[in-house]
């Protein structure tokens, strides 16, 4: 354990799940934590205690003959940067979840999750002048925020429906996310003394910036599942996904998907014998979507900080790309399951 690292973690869990009526059940789920992280820098940084330590050769003293620390060595007094500067990290999240469902008929059913997560980071670190790394600047400090908040729902609604050789099951829903994420990065020096440690007792602002990034997806899907005799079972899917990642020509796509299997070893014809337990043939073809790209890539964008004259202002930063959509797979699959020997399934 490395002087001026520790961690302090308060957390609380709660499951409650209630049957409100012979047809609707509610689950609520929770989960929140609250972290407080004492770091020191690692062992690829100058400033880090514990490489300081390894490289110092021992022939130099810690403290000066007053009680200061000894600063004047070929590498940086560990002992000044473990015990006086401040390098913490407050992490706060929760993740909650709540699920209605709804009974209709014997037939018929809904379910639907709503789901928030909130993850807040706060990033302290405060260099006094009296270590190697804070005199270089008469101390300084930084102040980081990141804020993330996640929101999402899933509905189902399903009908399902059993005969006497048939099976049909029918599921249609939505999907909704939200993402939304800011952040903020502070930068100052020449600070009065080691006591106080807000950016506001500072002299020198040196940084300053923030922004802010949101996307969202929405998704209309419908499967259609049908089984004769458990012998023959064929799915349907489709989808329809939108992405606020594209333009609004582009921002919605289709995609759907067929498979099939066989369950050849049910078939008459299928004699049992010591080697096969069962065999299966199973095909599919379907299409996959990805927006897996950065936000903003289909607007033109600005840049700030072209300031002139000690005006401020703002130049061209991105081209936009009204052409951009979403990227589409097409898969085809074919393959035989099956069993040997009892207890080998390939």
């Amino acid at each position: 354990i490395i002087i001026g690292t520790g961690l302090t973690n308060y957390g609380l869990r709660f499951n409650y799940e209630t049957k409100i009526s012979d047809f609707l059940t509610l689950t609520f789920l929770t989960n929140t934590y609250k972290s407080k992280i004492n770091r020191v820098e690692g062992d690829q940084s100058l400033n880090g205690p514990l490489p300081n330590a390894l490289s110092m050769p021992p022939i130099y003293p810690i403290y000066n003959s007053d009680g200061s620390y000894f600063n004047d060595g070929p590498y940086a007094n560990p002992l000044s940067i473990a015990y006086e500067e401040k390098n913490l990290a407050t992490v706060f999240r929760t993740l909650n979840a709540v699920d209605f469902d709804l009974k209709i008929s014997d037939a018929i059913s809904v379910n639907s999750v709503f789901g928030y997560d909130y993850y807040r980071l706060r990033e302290e670190s405060f260099a006094p002048k009296n270590t190697r790394q804070g005199s270089k600047y008469n101390g300084y400090g930084i102040e980081a925020n990141s804020d993330i908040q996640y929101f999402s729902n899933n509905t189902y609604l399903t009908y399902s429906k059993k005969t006497h050789l048939s099976k049909y099951k029918v599921t249609t829903g939505l999907n909704i996310e939200n993402l939304a994420e800011q952040y903020n990065y502070l930068r100052a020096q020449d600070f009065p003394g080691g006591d106080i440690l807000y950016l506001d007792a500072a002299a020198t602002p040196i940084i300053s910036s923030s922004f802010a990034e949101y996307s969202r997806l929405q998704s209309i899907f419908t499967r259609f599942n049908y089984s004769l005799n458990d012998k023959y079972i064929l799915t349907l899917n489709s989808r329809v996904d939108g992405s606020s990642k594209f333009g609004k020509d582009n921002r919605y796509a289709f995609f759907p998907s067929i498979s099939g299997l066989w369950y050849i070893s049910k078939e008459n014809f299928f004699m049992p014998n010591s080697i096969f337990n069962y065999l299966k043939l199973r095909a599919s073809a379907g299409q996959v979507g990805n927006d897996r790209i950065n936000n903003y890539l289909h607007i033109d964008l600005f840049q700030t900080g072209e300031n002139y004259n000690g005006e401020p202002g703002i130049s061209p930063y991105q081209l936009p790309n009204s052409k951009l959509k979403w990227e589409t797979t097409t898969h085809y699959n074919l393959g035989f399951e099956f069993g040997l020997f009892n207890n080998l399934n390939i």
